[in-house]
């Protein structure tokens, strides 16, 4: 009988050791799911002010040519 208290006790420990670690792991989703969402919200946060700053991809030939034609010049 003691035996049998002795194997019972053990199974409580594992499922509570179970119980610890599924905790954790929802944990850690969590927090990976919030870096996620910060992340996305960064990039959409550049994203915006690239487009207001950065001067598009024309702008800036039409720049570099001028630079080009500047330095040609004697």
């Amino acid at each position: 009988k003691e035996k049998e208290k002795e194997k019972e006790k053990e199974k409580e420990k594992e499922k509570e050791k179970e119980k610890v670690k599924e905790k954790e792991k929802e944990k850690e989703k969590a927090k990976v799911k919030e870096r996620v969402k910060e992340k996305v919200k960064a990039k959409a946060k550049e994203k915006v002010k690239a487009s207001h700053t950065l001067p598009t991809s024309e702008s800036l030939q039409s720049e570099a040519q001028q630079n080009l034609q500047s330095t040609e010049e004697p």
